[in-house]
């Protein structure tokens, strides 16, 4: 079927043939660049578009047929959106790719626990003013305050809901990615059906790095919430906040360790470590390095 043809059919999906829906913070965007060196695999044009998350996405298919031109002249086509895990939309969007993408191969990147939560804690510090949000400065409130820091790691609950609904998932350790980048992303091109060969470049791009992220100092903390300062300060564009700001010593880089407070360890104890030791007996193996999280041992090593 020609380009033209397939844009006749707007009232139905794009023809994707994959999904690559997360979990963040463990490297779907690095995963996402190499993958789309292959000549053969189209990813979306916006990179992480969360199409399907959105509540009616599936009434007018035409913004989402945007996302995938020449989609014909592909042999795989994905998307790789990392709120496709989320556990706010998991259950609407796995049950929506399965309805209307049966076929789909699916392919989830996990990454220590640990690790993943201290990643997403300087995440939230790092974006809060883009969203006019204050992270708090000690990560057991931020884990009460922001449940995806727990709930986005529970693996095992959250995957489940593809194993159910899908006969073929590929789940990639970040840190195999890492350690053996061929391999590992050898090993995705066939099981999307494409030849390895046809991607030379296997060179693991630096995307998105954990030490480029900033935190307010708590002086600025207080600046924001002043009532004359925080709105004029919530007017100037957040790039240049971030610029001006760096430039005072108010918002630094995000270098130091993670603190976890005791009642931070007791959630993680409580809430993610069962869940991470089921998730690495159904798996059969996981990187030595979730042996930090299998046994706990709260020391950021960043």
């Amino acid at each position: 079927m020609t380009y033209n043809a397939l844009m006749d059919t707007r009232n139905a999906p794009p023809p994707l043939t994959f999904f690559l829906p997360g979990i963040s913070k463990c490297g779907t965007t690095t995963l996402s660049e190499m993958l789309a060196r292959h000549p053969d695999l189209l990813l979306p044009t916006v990179r992480e578009p969360w199409y399907l998350s959105k509540e009616h996405a599936d009434r007018d298919w035409s913004e989402y047929w945007e996302l995938f031109p020449r989609v014909a002249d592909y042999a795989a086509v994905g998307d790789d959106s990392t709120d496709y895990t989320s556990h706010l939309t998991i259950d609407m969007v796995s049950e929506r790719i399965s309805r209307y993408f049966p076929e789909a191969r699916i392919v989830i990147l996990v990454r220590d626990p640990i690790t993943r939560i201290e990643s997403s804690f300087r995440e939230v510090h790092n974006s809060g003013p883009q969203y006019g949000f204050d992270a708090p400065f000690e990560l057991s409130e931020a884990m009460i305050e922001w449940p995806q820091l727990i709930e986005d790691t529970r693996y095992g609950v959250l995957i489940r809901r593809y194993l159910d609904r899908f006969e073929h998932v590929h789940i990639l350790f970040t840190e195999d990615l890492v350690a053996h980048p061929k391999e590992s992303v050898s090993a995705v091109f066939q099981f999307l059906g494409l030849d390895p060969a046809r991607c030379p470049d296997y060179g693991v791009p630096q995307l998105n790095p954990g030490v480029g992220k900033l935190v307010d100092t708590r002086v600025l903390r207080r600046l924001r919430n002043h009532p004359l300062v925080g709105p004029r300060l919530a007017r100037i564009p957040v790039p240049t906040q971030d610029r001006w700001l760096s430039r005072a010593g108010l918002r630094r880089r995000f270098t130091q360790k993670v603190d976890w407070d005791d009642k931070a360890q007791r959630l993680f104890r409580e809430r993610v470590q069962p869940d991470t030791v089921a998730f690495a007996e159904q798996m059969g193996r996981v990187p030595e390095a979730w042996n930090r999280s299998i046994n706990p041992v709260f020391d950021d090593p960043a």
